[in-house]
């Protein structure tokens, strides 16, 4: 009861001005009550009732951070990377590619790269950085993750992308998506197979 008065009391602030009884706070629930205070850009209060009545924080966290990066059209790349992150650090396990897929939706191509190198899960960081135009990155980062099925996602995004010579460039010093390669054209595509070895020397 006690909790639910705090959080009563702190909504009811004229400031926010939701003046609702504990009946009505129990039939909305915290869930919706935070909801309605995202969507009125209450940010911060949000953010401490979901702390205080132990719920996760992301939801809030990542209204928030979209919510910035449209409001600061004028800021810098760099500068408003360091706010985001100073925020959704203290979230562990937030999708900093969900983040960065909003930056690059509104303009902010640069600012999307920056968020995307921080996303840890490969499997969301590697489709992303293929979207926003970072093929070399998400060639090297699908690579660093030993995952077949990224790396061939990304070998068939840029074959399409590039002309054959400079994909053969892009993979032969690459063992993994070069042996990758080698092992499809074998079964499906022995042009490009010939092609790749002629070159590189190899026939």
């Amino acid at each position: 009861m006690c909790k639910t008065l705090r959080v009563l009391n702190a909504v009811r602030d004229p400031e926010i001005g939701i003046p609702l009884s504990i009946n009505q706070y129990k039939l909305l629930t915290p869930s919706v009550l935070i909801a309605r205070l995202i969507n009125a850009h209450r940010h911060l209060l949000a953010l401490r009732i979901s702390e205080y009545v132990g719920m996760n924080q992301e939801v809030v966290i990542m209204h928030w951070a979209c919510s910035k990066i449209t409001a600061s059209l004028a800021i810098p790349d760099a500068t408003l990377l360091e706010i985001l992150l100073d925020k959704l650090k203290l979230c562990r396990g937030i999708s900093y590619a969900a983040v960065a897929a909003h930056a690059d939706k509104n303009g902010r191509r640069k600012l999307a790269a920056m968020l995307v190198e921080h996303e840890p899960r490969s499997s969301k960081q590697v489709p992303l950085l293929l979207s926003i135009g970072e093929e070399d990155t998400a060639l090297m980062k699908a690579t660093e993750s030993g995952d077949s099925d990224l790396v061939y996602l990304v070998l068939f995004h840029i074959w399409q992308k590039r002309p054959p010579l400079e994909f053969f460039g892009m993979i032969q010093a690459r063992p993994l998506p070069r042996d990758l390669f080698i092992s499809y054209a074998r079964c499906y595509k022995h042009e490009f197979l010939k092609d790749f070895f002629l070159s590189t020397g190899q026939l």
